[in-house]
């Protein structure tokens, strides 16, 4: 009642160059921003290296430390994430069955698309859709479950960055939860978001709120601004601020640069697209969702609708979240760059609601 035991909320994103933090709390039952901060990575000894070189592992953890330590969050728990490429998500069709019977049926499922030993492997489940035999293909009852799995080595190595800082893990998921949970919330119809990082890309399919697929490429935004700095001659930092300035390379008859990473990203659209409407043909993607820091690239929404013929626009994973007045001309500026860690602390919000 009078801010006693006030909950907190924190998730913490381990972006491939910057790691990234949001915390929230409740204030009249809805999300409140209460800090947020990222800090860029650095694994090599330089004059903007954090830390002197060693392993990735340590580079990690003590920069979250650092980060960490700069925010001094109230939170008693972190809810954090692990990269879409660390883990496999599949949809997979089953008869209609109890509870009972579907966890021995996932078990024996589960080998057929995890590549690795089931004792190497956490994995869980979830059914998102049941459909009467009217609806389903094979003319029975049948049920979509869920298939999430990672390495135990892979879980293991998340656990250990928060080691020695009093923070136990609350929730650790991959990432494109994360990023579904702030971008696509519980909006009807099926969406593709397409996050584009620094280093690597997620394209998510979500259908009325629920993850159905997901695909991880290993190009991002580096490999536009790389397309930039040497098509125009000038340095990557030039470069750089070109890509999030006002000048459209994508649409404008001028511009004669080839962006082959933006050619990777879209021959796999194509490819969800056309495999999303062989199964769902009643029921077509609607649209086009960016996000990530490169989401801001002018002239990339009109580019991908010209391409596809849906429209497309750019998240905003802050539209939730009150935000006080001091504070939004900088979260407007991140825009959608912190969609996962608000996720995650979403997540924990959504943990304390249930409980």
């Amino acid at each position: 009642m009078f801010g006693i035991n006030k909950p907190y909320f924190l998730g913490v994103d381990f972006g491939t160059s910057y790691i990234k933090a949001v915390e929230l709390t409740l204030r009249k039952g809805l999300p409140e921003l209460v800090n947020y901060g990222y800090i860029e990575m650095s694994f090599t000894e330089g004059k903007n290296a954090l830390l002197p070189a060693h392993s990735p592992e340590k580079a990690v953890h003590d920069h979250l430390a650092a980060l960490l330590k700069t925010l001094s969050p109230k939170a008693r728990a972190v809810s954090m994430a692990l990269p879409g490429f660390s883990g496999l998500i599949t949809l997979i069709e089953l008869p209609a069955m109890e509870a009972a019977e579907l966890e021995q049926a996932i078990q024996f499922e589960a080998h057929k698309y995890i590549p690795a030993p089931l004792e190497d492997v956490a994995f869980s489940w979830e059914v998102i859709s049941r459909k009467d035999k009217n609806e389903s293909m094979s003319g029975k009852k049948t049920m979509e479950v869920l298939l999430v799995a990672a390495l135990k080595k892979e879980v293991s190595k998340f656990e250990h960055y928060i080691d020695g800082m009093n923070l136990p893990v609350d929730l650790l998921e991959l990432e494109v939860f994360s990023l579904a949970r702030a971008v696509s919330g519980d909006r009807s119809g099926s969406s593709l978001i397409v996050d584009i990082g620094s280093r690597a890309t997620n394209l998510v399919l979500v259908r009325d709120g629920d993850v159905r697929l997901n695909r991880s490429l290993n190009t991002g935004g580096n490999e536009i601004t790389s397309t930039l700095s040497e098509g125009l001659g000038i340095s990557w930092e030039r470069a750089e601020e070109l890509k999030c300035g006002t000048k459209d390379f994508l649409t404008k008859p001028e511009s004669a640069l080839i962006f082959s990473t933006l050619n990777i990203i879209t021959s796999e659209i194509t490819r969800i697209f056309s495999m999303y409407s062989a199964k769902e043909g009643s029921d077509p993607l609607r649209e086009i969702i960016l996000s990530g820091g490169t989401a801001k690239m002018q002239g990339l929404p009109a580019y991908l609708t010209d391409m596809f013929h849906v429209p497309v626009s750019i998240a905003d994973p802050w539209l939730g979240i009150q935000v006080k007045d001091d504070l939004r001309p900088a979260v407007s500026k991140l825009g959608p760059s912190f969609a996962i860690a608000i996720g995650l602390a979403l997540g924990g919000v959504d943990r304390y609601r249930k409980k």
